[in-house]
């Protein structure tokens, strides 16, 4: 429930900051839904608001709607503008990292920079679900403000009953979609690994976002309902904005200065070494690995044209495989029949192809395995069980886990104590 004395103090600092945006936002609504507001002109005008901001998120943003709601703004259409109040640049104690996200975060409105590496299809929330009581009919609306996913009904109904359905048609929904956002490779010191986040993004932000896009996401970090009971909870982030960091290539302008550059180098006639030499000038070596990601940035089939006559850049796409991860020579493994044999037994050189039937360690299914791979100087590490078993590989090899029932892959790595 939003505060009196919050929604009176966005009334005035609307006025006084965001009276011309609201008034553009009016011309376009509702296609247009949201207004951003960045979060140093708040703190400029009422420090104090600005910090209950951050230490809670959900009923400052509602006291900033019905301060919107209160002031009476109307659309070019005669309906009240009703939109969402999006904040933006946080300040850098709340703008963070993935990796340093934790606990003590909960409930706060927060900033990540990630870049994206998956998203679902666009789904239908319920927001305001509609009940009717299976034996008196009467009729009950319930806000879902829930950010977990469960559906809140009516506890019991006036006849005391407690049986309902609900009726969709009558419920309000609103678009919603979840991202997986990764930390970016420049915020990666050494050999860690990038760190990952899940954010939950409604209404007017959704299909907007393609894989591969890099974002600062500002919203609050809640907890996710584990499927089994446990202690321990996932963490996600329920997006309030979010901001494109890179730009798309018709939005680079370029100078006359960089024009003449561009043409100077194209008659170099060392310029396919120079795009090679360029791709991840910081790794050695990989040559071919480079060339090849050099010529994914240009096209591969000529003349490609849309129905409506636009030419568009072909798609051009590049699986990169490395190498396998290994097992030392004397692990044994199971073979199709049941009996248990040492790797260095099927094979003794490098990419030999052998045919050895295998148990997969998934129930009674087998597979064959076709190439013998031998690699001399590879680092390897050891890892010993409870129980005192152990197993040595490289540390990219995978071993198949088991945690609250699913069933994970994992490289030796990844595994810790415990």
């Amino acid at each position: 429930m939003a505060e009196t004395v919050y929604v009176q103090k966005f009334e005035e600092f609307f006025t006084a900051k965001y009276k011309k945006e609201l008034e553009k936002l009016a011309e376009f609504y509702p296609i247009k839904r949201s207004l951003n507001v960045d979060y140093k002109t708040l703190e400029e005008y009422d420090i104090e608001l600005a910090d209950e901001l951050i230490q809670k998120p959900a009923e400052i943003i509602e006291s900033a709607v019905e301060a919107v709601k209160n002031m009476s703004v109307v659309s070019s259409k005669e309906e009240p503008v009703v939109p969402h109040v999006r904040f933006f640049n946080l300040p850098n104690d709340y703008t963070l990292i993935i990796k340093n996200v934790n606990s003590s975060h909960l409930g706060k409105l927060i900033s990540i920079e990630g870049v994206v590496t998956k998203i679902t299809e666009v789904k239908p929330k319920l927001v305001n679900a509609v009940f009717e009581c299976n034996h008196c009919g009467r009729i009950y609306t319930i806000p879902q403000e829930d950010t977990t996913g469960k559906i809140a009904e009516p506890s019991a109904c006036s006849c005391e009953r407690r049986s309902f359905s609900l009726m969709t048609e009558q419920s309000t929904f609103i678009d919603t979609q979840k991202l997986e956002v990764q930390e970016p490779l420049e915020k990666i010191r050494g050999g860690e690994i990038s760190r990952k986040m899940s954010v939950i993004i409604n209404d007017d932000l959704t299909n907007l976002i393609i894989p591969g896009d890099k974002l600062m996401i500002t919203g609050t970090l809640t907890l996710k309902a584990p499927k089994f009971k446990t202690a321990v909870y996932d963490l996600f982030i329920d997006a309030n904005h979010t901001m494109k960091l890179s730009k798309e290539f018709e939005d680079i302008e370029l100078t006359e200065e960089e024009e003449k550059k561009i043409k100077d180098l194209s008659k170099d006639p060392k310029l396919y070494e120079k795009i090679v030499a360029s791709v991840a000038p910081s790794i050695y070596g990989h040559s071919e690995i480079k060339e090849a990601i050099a010529m994914q940035l240009f096209g591969g089939t000529p003349h490609k044209v849309k129905s409506d006559g636009m030419k568009i850049r072909p798609d051009m796409h590049i699986l990169l495989i490395g190498d396998p991860g290994c097992l030392v020579a004397d692990e044994r493994v199971a073979l199709g029949n049941g009996a248990i044999a040492k790797i260095g037994e099927f094979g003794s050189e490098h990419l030999e192809k052998i045919d050895v039937d295998l148990l997969t360690g998934q129930g009674r299914k087998r597979d064959t395995a076709t190439i013998f791979h031998a690699y001399r100087n590879q680092p390897v590490m050891e890892i010993i069980t409870e129980s005192g078993k152990s197993i040595k590989g490289t540390y990219n090899h995978p071993l198949l886990t088991v945690k609250n029932r699913e069933r994970t892959w994992k490289r030796l790595d990844e595994m810790k104590a415990g």
